[in-house]
Parts: structure tokens; C-alpha cells; sequence
């Protein structure tokens, strides 16, 4: 009694240490995962060795008072001992698995704590259950143990031995599934996979075991013999395993030590890094596993043979000892030691990298070692000295003038026409609005921080589907919304994934949406109840996907194979067969829907050096649209299949036509002199169409058409508050020579006064890559042509919109012979808009793949440009593509290159490699939580 109150008030020493508010709260101590991994990792390997009757057998007799004859107590205390083995086999595993899932998640600092965390409480539990649990357990056997008392008969401790061989390999089975889903829980199991560790761990140790004993000997102990197996062999086969335990322990610490060395051997080279680590740490995952779960177990019942042999003299009991398993203790310590040792290693790159490119020391605040992308990868020192400095009031209000005149989207309408609910940012972030017919002034449906974007509308026309994420972490969620307003309704929100809707059905309580919620770079297709709350798999399956058309149990699903590459399959819901259309084995675009004959049209430049529409037939592509020269972007149906509406782009200016499902024109709505007319969204019964019109001079108003009344009504009237638009410049298109000859067109605004004397020149680059400039009006522009300059838009080769070759010019490698054209519009503007042989100062700008651009400008080309701003762009391909989400890697590779194939090409483009040519003013502009660059 005394004994169990000691044990008693010691856990609850423990508990209270662990509850402190001054240190930790206790269920931060609890992982379901780790307990049973660890609980239930110990029991199963443990009756894989001796069966469920002899762990009962030897639990009930350390719960017993009476004596035990000495064999009988040796017996239960080897059954004991297996458990304590394999339950600080089971923990060590688990924090070795916890620290590979870590390192595969290094990318997001938000994860290493908790899966540090996680990878210590395994060890905890062992230690917990195999020193404070079993090992008094087995002291107390000991102490039962009586030579005097006559030995136990044969049978019952022979009895002890273990349940019968398919049993216990049945619980073999479920431990090694049991490792295998604590692998495969958030990851996937080929990370745990490293053919050196397994060369080091298991093929060395077995062709040394041959110079320790013979193949027959070897074959003969794996083999594992019934219980006639004579006593001398069992001794062999003992001998065998004991050999091979510590052999495998000595090669999987001779892996961890290679895998060390190697990394510090190539500190300057980030790429050896990874390889290294996993050696290190699945040698020892492969050695533990197979000395502490598998031999161990099997040399435990082995002695128990021996015990169970009448021949034998009978023995005291044997002694076990009362410490922790070294091995254990020296992974726990080497856990922590380990992961610090990662950290200094980065931290001694950094440092290295930082001195190769000869930054001056104590020039910045000390930072956090990169790991990623978003405000975690930045420390809060970095974010206040590179604060932007406040802008003076007159200034601001200046810019904020020409800022505020925003236009609302083009919008969704309702089937009776009577409403439109359109996307606007006159408050600052886009929130979604409603206008009607009968009211003068539009209401807003959202508020707050965020912004929310406008998705879908549900068929009866009384709910909406928004899209919102967090301070612009571009981790959608999906939520439902009143027309009438009122708080948002979730459909699917969760950290770190992207949701995106897919369609909205005929029956206003379905809806499909697409989410990477198992996997990230994996996005599954989910059909949503509406009134049940019910979210249902429609297709899970590996890739990046989206449903492009539905058709009564049809679905035309695509896999986006790169950033414009696409793979094209038939779905048929309800036997859930998937069928391969179009772009398997190709690298080609394609867009696609269903025609009135359940026919697939089908988009795409393949045969041709433009877009053209066609029709998929008999597995041929017939031709719908005319042969023109004119690129279409994009096209899509009404829901009856009565119309296919075609968005056209020529010489960077968007425009729209119509046909039938034969491809025959229809006339539309027409908007002469237009810079763009811009098609925005059907209603759902296909009646009413959104339009979009700007011209050079004026924002973008919205409009309605009316297919069935062929009417024309606009609902949006243009504002631009403080601003005279009237006397904005309108673009010109002109082009300018390449190194190679090639032209390359380029819009610019010249103020008139420009024309007579000296300018400076903004090149602005646009995003993409696979994007491009566009002439049209724009606030942002006359901001700088007010000031007295020039700016200049081009569209160097990889741009959109003129045709295939040119969007393909640039991707992966070839972007080396093509990047010069970033260079060559500083050459062509440094000459075409001189004054009295004196060249203007030039400056570059852009954003995203247009603030790559610059910092090529600045650095590759330095001294083409005599200032340059990059905003959010991205300064090294390599760490971009390793750190961005991984469906984002899938998408991108293709058009920047892949890692284990262009890594010299990546490295060769990326600015910060001319870093050291940098020699004029360069503006940086990043925001914190950036998940992209």
C-alpha cells in the first residue's frame, strides 16, 4: 500500500509540473498520435513474439503477492522485458519519424515546433511506460521469485513461449501496419525511403553476419522454428540475432555519422543537405526498427525455449537492469542535439552566403534563418527597419486621387435581371455588392479587412457563393451568402488550403468545389448538400484539377499538368470511371465543354499557332471558328447549349463574338471605338449577359444584354473624382529590335509635352509570365505622365496573346535566349526618345514576374537602367520553386525549370547570382505575408 502511494503522489508530482501556467498546460503533453504509436506499437510487437496469453500471464502475475517458482518468474520477466523493449523501440521510431516529417516541412516555420514537440513525446511515453510502469513490474517479479519453491512444470512455462506461429504473425502484420500509417499520416511514405541507408542498414550488416556465420545458420534463425527445434540449434539461431542486432545498431550509427559528415563536407552546396540529413536519420530509423521491434522480440523467446527445457538445471531468476535502455536516452539527447545542429548548419549557410555576396556587416538587423515564405520567414526587426517611410499630405493626396477611381467588376445577374452583384474596392478591398433596378445607390453585402470575392450564384437566386482569405494569405475558404445579406455561412475553411468552387448546379442545393485539404499539391473534387451541410467525394485523385462542364452524370474534369499545359478526362459520376480525352502524354493547352450534343468543344493551339475553337469528333478536332490570325483566350456555353461566347484578343485589345454550337455568328452588342469590350457572366437561364467597356479616356461601366429582347442597358456609370480623364494619353503600339532581330511590340504613353523636350522613361514590365500589356485606361500611368515621363509596356517573348511559339519562347532553359529583351528596351528607348543627342535616364518597374524582370534589369543588365523598382518579385528561382506550395512547384516547373534538371539554368537566371553587378538605385516591395515569392 505505502509503495502504491509513493507511485501515486510521484505521477502526480509529474502532473503539476506539467500543468504549471508558468511553464506549459498539460494537454500539451497528450498527442493521440504518439500514444498510440507507442502503446500500441510495444503491445502489438510484443505478441507478435510471445502472443496475447503469455503478456496476460505475465501481467497477472506481477499484479499477484504470492512467491513464483524461480523458471516461472524468469519466464514472465522475459515477456516483460520484450515489452519494455519494444516500447522504447516504438518511441525512438516515432521521434526519428517525427523529425524526417520536420525536415520534409522546413518550408514552414509554423510546423517545426509542433512536429519537434510531437517527436519528443514519443520518447516521453516510452520512457513514462518502459521505466516507471514495466520495469517496476518486473522488479516485482523478481522479488516473487523463490529458488526454494519446487520449478514450474514444463508445459506452463513452455505454455509461456507464445500463442500459435499465424497468430502472432497476424499481430507481426498490424505492428508493421501500425508504423506504416504513423509514416503516411500527413506525408507521403517516400520520404522514409533512402536506397543508401538501406544498402548501409540492412544489405552490409547481412553480408558481414556470412563472415560470422553460415547462410544455412542465417536462413535456419530467420526462419524461426517450431518449439521441436533442438536446444543446441536454439542457442545457434540466439547467437545469430545477437550478432545481426549488433551489427544493424553499429551500421545505423555508421549511416548517421556518414550522412553527418557528408553535410558539413558540403555546407556550400544547400542542395547535398537534404540527402544527408535522410541518411542520418533512416539509418537509425532502419536500425532501430529492425534490432529493438523485430530481433529483440525474437531473442526474448528464444530464452524462453531454454527456460522451457526440462534438461536444463533450474536457474534464479535473471537480472534485469533498472535503467533506461542507453539507446533510448541517447536518442532523446541526440533529438535535441540534432535538431540545433540543423539550425547552426543553416545559420553557417547563411552566413556564408551573405559574405560571397559581400554584404557589408551590421548593415541590417539580424534575421531569421530563411524558411519559407509568409511573415514567419522575416523577423519583426527586418519588417521595422525596411518600413516604407510616410508619405507627405500633399502628395498623398495627390496619389490617393488617382488611386480612388475604381470600377466595380462587370458581376453576376439574376435570372430575372432584376439584380446584379458585382465586385468593388471603393473602400479599399474588393467587397461584393448588390444593385437593382429599382434603387439608385448599390449595397454592400460584405465588409471588414479582407477581401471577399464574388463566386457563384446559386439557382433560385437567393444565395450567394463569396471566397475570402486572411490578410491576403490567398488560402481561399468558401462561404455561402444571402443576396439579402447577413454573416457568412462556411462551406469548407481550413489553415493552409485552398478552396476554390467549381459549379454551381441546376438544383440549388448542390454545388462543387475543389480543395487541397488531403494533400497540398493535390486538389479533390467535392460535391456539397447545401441544406445537409454534406460535403461528398466526387474524384480523389494525385494532380492539380478543376471541373470545366457538367452534363447530367457527365463531368469534364482537367488536370493542369503545368502553368498552361493541360490533360482533359470524361467523368461519369455515378460508376466513378475516369476516362483520358485529350493531352495525356502532350504538353499542350486545351479548354473545354460540352455542346447541346454532349459532344466536347475543345480550345487550343495544338494544330495551330493561335487558339482555335473546335469540336472533338470521332477523336478528330474539327474546326468550329475560322482560320483569322486572332487569338481566342477563352470561350464558355450558356447552360442550354444555345450560344458559345468567344473573348478574342488582338494587338493587346479584348474583344468578344458569338456563335452557335455549329459555329455560326451571332450577332451581339456592339461598342465602337471601345479599347476593350470585356464579356462578364451569364445568368444561370442563360437570357441575361454581363458586359464590360472601357476606352483609353474613362473607367470601365457595366452593362446588361438582354439575348431574348436584344436590349442594351448599362448599369454602372464611370467616376473619377478630382480627375479630369478627358486628357489622358492614349497608348501607341510600337516595336523595338531584339539582340536577334526579332521585334518586339510595345505600348507607350508620351505626354505631348514630351514630344519637344528631354523625358525620363519607365519601362514597365508586366506579371506572368504567361500574361501581357494591354493598352487602355489607367490611373496608375497618368500618375507618371503628370510628372513629366514616358512610359513604356512591353511584351518581350513569353507573353500572351501572340500565339504559341512566342508564349513558349521563354520556357525553362530557352528563357537564357530570351531574357536579353529585357535589355534591349532600355537600348531601343534610350535612342527613340532622346532630345538633341541626348539619351533620357531610364527606369524599370514591375510586378511579381514584372518585379523579376527588374531585378534582372538592375543586376544582369546592369547599367541598362538607371533606377529600378521591383515590386514582389522574386530574387532566386531556386529557393522560389523550393519554397512556394507545392502545387504551385507542379505548375511552375515547367515554364521556369525543374530542380533536378535545369538547376544551372535556374541558378544562371536568378538575379540575386549578378547580385554583385548591382550598381543603381533599386527599390524593393514585398509584403510580409507574401505565400508566393
Amino acid at each position: 500500500m505505502v509503495r502504491a502511494f509513493c507511485f501515486i503522489g510521484a505521477v502526480a508530482i509529474f502532473l503539476l509540473a506539467a500543468a504549471n501556467p508558468d511553464l506549459l498546460h498539460l494537454f500539451l503533453f497528450f498527442d493521440l498520435y504518439s500514444a498510440i504509436l507507442v502503446v500500441m506499437g510495444g503491445i502489438l510487437f510484443t505478441l507478435g513474439a510471445h502472443g496475447w496469453h503469455s503478456l496476460g500471464q505475465a501481467m497477472e502475475a506481477s499484479l499477484a503477492s504470492e512467491p513464483l517458482p524461480a523458471n516461472q518468474a524468469a519466464a514472465h520477466q522475459h515477456v516483460l522485458q520484450t515489452l519494455r523493449v519494444t516500447l522504447c523501440g516504438a518511441g525512438v521510431a516515432g521521434t526519428l519519424i517525427g523529425l524526417v516529417k520536420m525536415l520534409a516541412n522546413m518550408s514552414d516555420p509554423n510546423t517545426i515546433g509542433p512536429a519537434l514537440a510531437v517527436a519528443l513525446l514519443t520518447s516521453l511515453y516510452a520512457v513514462v511506460l518502459a521505466e516507471l510502469l514495466v520495469v517496476p513490474l518486473q522488479r516485482k517479479i523478481g522479488g516473487r521469485a523463490d529458488a526454494s519453491l519446487p520449478d514450474a512444470a514444463t508445459e506452463d512455462v513452455a505454455a509461456l513461449r507464445g500463442a500459435h506461429p499465424i497468430a502472432r504473425k497476424a499481430f507481426k502484420v498490424l505492428a508493421g501496419l501500425l508504423l506504416i500509417a504513423a509514416m503516411t499520416i500527413d506525408s507521403w511514405i517516400a520520404i522514409f525511403i533512402d536506397t543508401t541507408a538501406v544498402m548501409v542498414v540492412l544489405i552490409a550488416p547481412c553480408l558481414l553476419s556470412l563472415s560470422f556465420h553460415s547462410l544455412p545458420q542465417l536462413i535456419a534463425a530467420w526462419s524461426e522454428s517450431s518449439q521441436s527445434t533442438p536446444l543446441a540449434e536454439a542457442d545457434v539461431h540466439q547467437r545469430v540475432f545477437n550478432t545481426s542486432r549488433q551489427l544493424i545498431l553499429a551500421a545505423g550509427g555508421t549511416g548517421f555519422f556518414i550522412g553527418m559528415v557528408s553535410m558539413f563536407a558540403n555546407m556550400s552546396d544547400p542542395s547535398m543537405i537534404g540527402p544527408a540529413l535522410a541518411l542520418s536519420l533512416l539509418s537509425l530509423f532502419y536500425a532501430i526498427g529492425l534490432s529493438e521491434l523485430v530481433l529483440t522480440p525474437r531473442m526474448q523467446r528464444l530464452a524462453l525455449r531454454r527456460l522451457a527445457e526440462p534438461s536444463e538445471p533450474p536457474r534464479s531468476a535473471p537480472q534485469f537492469s533498472d535503467r533506461p535502455p542507453l539507446l533510448l536516452v541517447v536518442s532523446t539527447l541526440a533529438t535535441l542535439c540534432f535538431f540545433f545542429v540543423i539550425l547552426a548548419s543553416f545559420a553557417t549557410f547563411h552566413k556564408r552566403f551573405e559574405s560571397s555576396h559581400r554584404l557589408p556587416a551590421n548593415s541590417v538587423p539580424t534575421s531569421l534563418d530563411y524558411a519559407g515564405h509568409g511573415e514567419g520567414s522575416v523577423s519583426p526587426e527586418i519588417l521595422e527597419a525596411y518600413a516604407p517611410p510616410r508619405i507627405p499630405s500633399a502628395e498623398l493626396t495627390r496619389i490617393q486621387s488617382y488611386l480612388d477611381i475604381r470600377s466595380p467588376s462587370s458581376g453576376m445577374i439574376s435570372n430575372s435581371g432584376w439584380d446584379v452583384f458585382m465586385n468593388w474596392s471603393v473602400t479599399g478591398t474588393n467587397q461584393v455588392w448588390r444593385l437593382s433596378k429599382d434603387q439608385s445607390f448599390p449595397v454592400q453585402l460584405t465588409g471588414g479587412q479582407d477581401s471577399t470575392y464574388l463566386r457563384g450564384l446559386l439557382s433560385d437566386g437567393k444565395t450567394l457563393v463569396v471566397s475570402r482569405d486572411s490578410a491576403g494569405s490567398e488560402y481561399f475558404g468558401l462561404y455561402l451568402l444571402k443576396t439579402s445579406g447577413g454573416a457568412l455561412r462556411p462551406i469548407k475553411e481550413a489553415k493552409k488550403v485552398k478552396v476554390n468552387l467549381q459549379w454551381t448546379a441546376e438544383d440549388a442545393n448542390v454545388l462543387y468545389y475543389t480543395a487541397n485539404d488531403k494533400n497540398r499539391a493535390d486538389y479533390t473534387l467535392y460535391r456539397y448538400l447545401v441544406a445537409e451541410d454534406r460535403h461528398e467525394v466526387v474524384s480523389e485523385q494525385p494532380g492539380y484539377w478543376f471541373l470545366a462542364d457538367k452534363q447530367g452524370d457527365q463531368l469534364l474534369l482537367v488536370k493542369a499538368k503545368g502553368n498552361t499545359s493541360r490533360e482533359v478526362y470524361r467523368f461519369d459520376e455515378t460508376n466513378k470511371k475516369l476516362t483520358p480525352i485529350l493531352g495525356q502524354n502532350e504538353e499542350e493547352q486545351y479548354s473545354v465543354s460540352f455542346n447541346d450534343k454532349g459532344e466536347v468543344l475543345v480550345l487550343t493551339n495544338k494544330l495551330e499557332d493561335f487558339k482555335r475553337l473546335y469540336v472533338l469528333r470521332d477523336g478528330e478536332l474539327v474546326p468550329l471558328s475560322p482560320k483569322t490570325g486572332i487569338e481566342i483566350s477563352s470561350f464558355f456555353t450558356d447552360r442550354s447549349k444555345t450560344r458559345i461566347h468567344l473573348r478574342l484578343v488582338k494587338d493587346g485589345r479584348y474583344s468578344f463574338a458569338f456563335s452557335d454550337m455549329e459555329g455560326q455568328p451571332i450577332e451581339g452588342p456592339n461598342f465602337e471605338g471601345a479599347t476593350h469590350t470585356l464579356l462578364g457572366k451569364l445568368s444561370q437561364n442563360g437570357r441575361y449577359m454581363a458586359v464590360g467597356v472601357t476606352y483609353h479616356d474613362r473607367p470601365r461601366s457595366s452593362y446588361v444584354w438582354d439575348w431574348q429582347t436584344r436590349q442594351l442597358q448599362q448599369w454602372t456609370l464611370p467616376s473619377a473624382p478630382e480627375v479630369d480623364t478627358a486628357r489622358f494619353t492614349k497608348d501607341e503600339l510600337v516595336t523595338y529590335p531584339a539582340a536577334d532581330g526579332t521585334p518586339i511590340p510595345m505600348f507607350v504613353k508620351r505626354p505631348a509635352a514630351c514630344l519637344e523636350k528631354l523625358c525620363p522613361v519607365i519601362v514597365r514590365f508586366h506579371g506572368g509570365p504567361e500574361s501581357a500589356s494591354y493598352p487602355g485606361f489607367s490611373p496608375y500611368d497618368e500618375l507618371f505622365l503628370e510628372a513629366g515621363f514616358i512610359v513604356a509596356k512591353p511584351n518581350v517573348r513569353g507573353s500572351s496573346g501572340l500565339g504559341k511559339a512566342w508564349l513558349h519562347a521563354d520556357n525553362r532553359a530557352k528563357r537564357l535566349d530570351v531574357i536579353t529583351d529585357i535589355r534591349d528596351a532600355a537600348t531601343y528607348v534610350k535612342k527613340a526618345y532622346a532630345h538633341n543627342g541626348e539619351a533620357p535616364k531610364v527606369g524599370i518597374a514591375g510586378g511579381s514576374y514584372g518585379g523579376y524582370s527588374t531585378l534582372v534589369g538592375m543586376t544582369m543588365f546592369a547599367g541598362s537602367y538607371d533606377a529600378g523598382a521591383a515590386n514582389v518579385g522574386m530574387s532566386n528561382l531556386v529557393t522560389f520553386l523550393e519554397n512556394t506550395a507545392p502545387y504551385r512547384r507542379k505548375l511552375r516547373e515547367s515554364e521556369y525549370g525543374y530542380l533536378d534538371k535545369d538547376m544551372e539554368a535556374l541558378v544562371e537566371l536568378s538575379p540575386i547570382t549578378h547580385l554583385d553587378k548591382l550598381r543603381d538605385p533599386l527599390l524593393l516591395l514585398h509584403g510580409a505575408n507574401d505565400p508566393r515569392v
